[in-house]
Formats: C-alpha cells, sequence, structure tokens
C-alpha cells in the first residue's frame, strides 16, 4: 500500500513538471513552481528524482513514451503494402501532428545543447523504435514478393519523408501547427502511393501519384 502512494505521488509530479516544462521551458520551471501545483515539499521532489535536471529528464522520456511508444503496436503485415503503409503512415501523422507531440519535439530541440543526451534519449524512446517496426514490415512484405528489393531500413527512411511532406519541416520551425484529419488522410494516402509507384504517367499520360 504505501508502495502504491509513493508511486502514485511520483507520478502526480512527473505529470505536473511535464506540464510545466512544455508550457514554460526548462529554464522557466523551478521546483518551487512544481511544489506549488502538486503541493507538498521541495524535499519530496528532491528525495524522489534528485533534482530538476534529472526531472526534466524523467519527464521528456515519460511523454516521449506515452506520445510515441503505441506507434510500435501496429502490425499491419497481413495487409497489402498499399493498404498497410497508408494505416502506419496515417497513425504516424496522427501522432506526430498532436500539440503535445509538437510542444514536445519544440521541448527537445530547445534543450538538447544544454541536455546532450536528450536527443538520442528522446530518439531511441520512440521514432527509432517506430522505424524498425515499420523496416520489419518492408522486410516481411519484400519475403512475400509484395514488396521491390532493397533496404529495409532506407526504404523506411524514404516512406516516412514522403509521407511527412514538407509539414515536418514547417512544424519544427514553428510555421506549422496540428494537421487536420483531412491532411492527414491526404498525406498518408499520397505519400504511399508514391512511395509504391512513383510519378509513372499511366497510358493516357496522367501522371500517377
Amino acid at each position: 500500500m504505501a508502495e502504491t502512494a509513493i508511486r502514485r505521488r511520483q507520478n502526480q509530479i512527473l505529470k505536473a513538471a511535464i506540464d510545466l516544462f512544455l508550457e514554460r521551458g526548462y529554464e522557466n520551471v523551478s521546483v518551487d513552481a512544481i511544489v506549488e501545483r502538486t503541493g507538498g515539499s521541495k524535499t519530496t521532489v528532491y528525495s524522489y528524482y534528485g533534482g530538476k535536471e534529472a526531472l526534466f529528464i524523467a519527464a521528456i522520456e515519460a511523454l516521449t513514451a506515452e506520445i510515441l511508444e503505441p506507434l510500435c503496436c501496429f502490425q499491419v503485415e497481413h495487409l497489402t503494402p498499399e493498404e498497410g503503409l497508408t494505416v502506419l503512415g496515417r497513425q504516424f501523422l496522427t501522432t506526430l501532428a498532436c500539440p503535445r507531440a509538437i510542444a514536445l519535439f519544440h521541448t527537445v530541440l530547445a534543450e538538447c545543447r544544454q541536455f546532450p543526451g536528450l536527443a538520442e534519449a528522446f530518439y531511441n524512446a520512440g521514432p527509432k523504435l517506430f522505424k524498425h517496426l515499420v523496416s520489419q514490415t518492408m522486410a516481411h512484405w519484400q519475403d512475400q514478393n509484395l514488396l521491390r528489393r532493397g533496404s529495409p531500413e532506407l526504404l523506411t527512411e524514404q516512406f516516412l519523408s514522403l509521407v511527412q511532406g514538407g509539414w515536418n519541416m514547417r512544424m519544427l520551425l514553428g510555421l506549422a501547427g496540428p494537421l487536420s484529419t483531412h491532411e492527414i488522410h491526404n498525406l498518408a494516402i499520397n505519400g504511399t502511393k508514391t512511395f509504391l509507384h512513383g510519378l509513372a504517367q499511366d497510358s493516357a499520360g496522367h501522371t500517377q501519384a
């Protein structure tokens, strides 16, 4: 019972820290501010997390897992490549384009110089896992002769780049916000078709994408 209460309290502190770091950035958040939001004492925060820096790292890792790890649960090997990649592309964009994920990306970018291991920890906890899933799926389709040969890892990078289009760069620069459901749908379908079929022309001279 006591252990459960401790875990509940740790999670409460972590949740408040996540919200504050996303709202204000690392430099503008103090342990006092976290305590003010959660109650209790600074001593409790230090006893659980050792200090503000360790709490910040824990907050980023927890939020990354919350947002990105569910991506790695999708199993689409039973679908055709076009169906499966469209599903993966749609979920990929839905996850990346939510306001909380965008705030997370901006926070990591803003603080990665001060915390040299932050970017790698973020990448390993989410994007790397998802790319591995897509690569494994690509390899499965290749084994079934449903997808062209080539490095599954390279094909994955190419596919995700096509799905994101120019939105990802604009988002990172703060020039674009969340995507609408319609935009996500179109990006996923068009990116998948371009990846699988290129920009070849059909017999009537129309460009296929």
